[in-house]
């Protein structure tokens, strides 16, 4: 019930490439979109593309990417971090990540410095957005990585009402 804006759909190889596309993007084959539904959050949307069945489902900060691929291959993010489910395969299951995730310490913080969001927990991965201090953040859950540093997954909504999912170092959260 709500209007779907198709962000890409079919890209010759020349486009793909230059758009930082995989060598064997489903794009370039015509299998393959990424939308955005006016309204809901991308997760929503993921969870949605799984519990009708598609396969292949790739989870954005701003857009889900929906292909026709016949084996089940879900990701995060252009670093393609691997899921296993969306939640949306009618088990109730909440969002789960490759790795360990705890939802301990769910719940609203404000950034206590400028805070990089990332699509993965580490300095390593691509960054999604540069939240200013004392921004509110919703936190799902963190995640412990090897070095033993929490990541915190959140959301987070800018003045102009862009709504973000990624990850941030908990040592600049504030839970006043």
């Amino acid at each position: 019930g709500k209007p779907e804006t198709i962000k890409s759909g079919y890209r010759t190889e020349y486009h793909n490439k230059n758009d930082g596309g995989s060598s064997n993007s489903q794009h370039t084959k015509g299998r393959a979109a990424d939308s955005v539904v006016s309204g809901i959050r991308p997760i929503e949307v993921a969870k949605y593309a799984e519990s009708i069945g598609m396969k292949g489902i790739g989870l954005y900060p701003s857009f889900v990417h929906v292909d026709t691929r016949t084996t089940k291959f879900y990701w995060c993010g252009h670093e393609q971090e691997h899921r296993t489910t969306f939640g949306g395969n009618g088990s109730g299951a909440k969002i789960e990540f490759a790795k360990s995730f705890s939802k301990a310490f769910v719940g609203s913080y404000k950034t206590t410095d400028s805070l990089n969001m990332r699509i993965g927990a580490g300095t390593n991965k691509s960054l999604l957005i540069t939240i200013p201090k004392g921004k509110k953040v919703i936190c799902h859950g963190y995640y412990t990585t090897i070095d033993k540093r929490h990541w915190y997954c959140v959301d987070y909504i800018n003045t102009k009402g862009d709504k973000y999912t990624g990850f941030v170092s908990s040592g600049y959260l504030s839970k006043k």
